[in-house]
């Protein structure tokens, strides 16, 4: 059986030519890639007027995800309750454990079954090896990630006809959850650029790194060359998955780098010497340059 690939963000863009990017990256973290979900939205409307459609009994986007896993999923409302929790920020296995009040072994074997299907991934920092006990899990669409975020733990206002109180609880909680979906956005980007070799360095792997609470949300590594490339400093900042006054996440990126990266060093450079206790020697030893 062929599966197609979902589309990236970049050719989203293809489907709503008048968007901003602002929009794109909204559209992008409602429908995912899938084109046929794409086309549920019309650019003559605002994201706000695509979305009560979207929150109707009788619309595709509504009643696809539940229809879809229903026929894969043999056992749905375990593995509902699984997903629910990863969409809500509950990523690792502890996590996921305390949400649904599940057995430890049965989380590990649906996880490994959704796994399998492509529903869900397992992220571990980019440093360690695929034996890691850091593993985090994710959803892999992006509209799945928005209909158990918001859609499926909220099905009863759509089902009365509700879609306008619905809509207040996303636009409430929208900022924070396109955090992930700029993250996102913004390693394909990086990725692009990597094919046409405009970075600083070509990079071999590219994904997140973390340690008890500290964070780095997105960092290239070349490991022949011991280069690294760091898209930005995440040390606990969820205020940072908001725009802050910035029309767009975008704006905000590009004003705010060099305040990330102040505030990123403070108390780290002492007496010429650069201090990161959080990080193990081995991983600094084996990097010769960092590029910000």
């Amino acid at each position: 059986q062929l599966k197609l690939k979902p589309l990236g963000f970049f050719q989203v863009r293809e489907f709503f030519p008048s968007y901003d990017w602002e929009d794109l990256v909204k559209v992008y973290g409602i429908l995912g890639g899938n084109p046929a979900y794409l086309l549920e939205f019309d650019e003559r409307f605002s994201i706000e007027q695509n979305l009560m459609r979207y929150l109707r009994v009788d619309s595709i986007l509504y009643q696809d995800a539940l229809f879809i896993l229903r026929e894969e999923l043999e056992d749905p409302r375990n593995y509902f309750a699984i997903i629910e929790a990863i969409a809500k920020g509950r990523n690792t296995l502890s996590e996921i454990v305390n949400e649904t009040g599940l057995d430890r072994g049965l989380v590990g074997k649906y996880l490994s079954v959704l796994r399998e299907l492509d529903i869900v991934r397992r992220e571990i920092p980019i440093t360690e090896s695929y034996k890691s006990r850091k593993g985090r899990y994710f959803i892999n669409d992006f509209y799945f990630n928005f209909w158990f975020r918001f859609i499926y733990p909220n099905a009863d206002l759509i089902e009365s006809g509700s879609g306008e109180l619905l809509l207040d609880i996303i636009l409430r909680e929208f900022d924070q959850y396109l955090g992930s979906v700029f993250e996102e956005v913004a390693r394909q980007f990086l990725i692009e650029l990597n094919k046409r070799e405009t970075l600083p360095f070509k990079f071999t792997k590219i994904g997140g790194w973390w340690h008890k609470d500290k964070e780095i949300d997105l960092v290239a590594l070349n490991e022949k060359e011991k280069k690294a490339l760091n898209k930005k400093a995440l040390v606990g900042d969820k205020i940072s998955a908001q725009k802050g006054g910035f029309r767009f996440f975008m704006e905000k990126e590009i004003y705010e780098q060099s305040d990330v990266v102040s505030d990123a060093m403070l108390g780290r450079i002492m007496d010429n010497e650069i201090i990161f206790d959080e990080l193990d020697s081995s991983i600094l030893d084996n990097i010769n340059e960092i590029k910000i």
